[in-house]
């Protein structure tokens, strides 16, 4: 089961509230933070114009968040060089989407935003 309307309206409250966070007025044609909803996958990732100047833009991923229903519980991933999903050990599991929106905010490892 995707996620529900009220899921949904969380999402964008805590992951929406980051992007908007994050997001400089100044820089807003050339950086822009972002998410998408992939089944229960919450993808945040950094939009930019091509490097090469030609028409559209890249996206970078970020950091993943994984509900897992049974468990009722979050999980947060981040993206390795070698463009791999890897656990944030620092704390990858938790219960509220909020915490763990926290910790990509604060990004004490350089692991999301270098």
């Amino acid at each position: 089961m995707a996620f529900s309307q009220i899921e949904l309206g969380r999402i964008e409250e805590v992951v929406g509230g980051l992007c908007q966070r994050r997001n400089r007025p100044e820089f807003k044609d050339q950086l822009s933070l972002e998410y998408r909803v992939e089944g229960h996958n919450v993808i945040v990732f950094e939009r930019r114009p091509r490097w090469d100047k030609k028409p559209g833009v890249t996206e970078t991923p970020v950091a993943k968040l994984t509900f897992t229903r049974t468990a009722g519980k979050w999980r947060l991933f981040w993206m390795r060089g070698n463009l791999k999903w890897c656990a944030y050990k620092a704390k990858s599991t938790s219960g509220t989407l909020s915490s763990l929106a926290s910790e990509i905010d604060s990004d004490v490892w350089g692991c999301f935003f270098g």
